[in-house]
């Protein structure tokens, strides 16, 4: 997620993102762990499909290997987006209040905001600066 602001809000996405995966102040709405769950099974065919592109030729560059593991990044955006598009059929029903100011029923759309930040980026691992996690 990229911490933009939302159209009509002053919320930054990734905190509304991080309230509804997590429930804080509205139902929890899990969208990127239910990505990953129901998604397991394509996932890990992805990730090992990409993990053998990468490691069987002897001879690979580091914009091939990049662009391999960028492909398994947007596959996982799909997946989040997809589910998102899909979340009237799993979450919690938003409050009659929320339909009626939204003027629909699908949660975790609004402004279209969420789903356009979703974005993955492939880094090179000695550029995590790991002391923060």
């Amino acid at each position: 997620m990229t911490p933009e602001v939302g159209k009509n809000e002053q919320i930054p996405i990734v905190k509304y993102a991080y309230w509804n995966e997590y429930g804080i102040g509205v139902p929890e709405r899990p969208f990127m762990r239910s990505a990953f769950d129901v998604g397991l099974p394509l996932i890990s065919k992805k990730a090992i499909e990409v993990g053998r592109a990468i490691a069987v030729p002897r001879v690979l560059t580091s914009t091939a290997v990049k662009a391999k593991l960028t492909s398994l990044g947007v596959f996982m955006e799909k997946m989040i987006i997809g589910r998102i598009g899909t979340a009237i059929e799993w979450a919690e029903p938003l409050a009659p209040y929320t339909v009626r100011k939204k003027g629909h029923p699908r949660p975790l759309v609004e402004t279209g905001a969420l789903v356009s930040a979703i974005a993955s980026k492939v880094v090179p691992a000695a550029s995590i600066d790991r002391s923060k996690q």
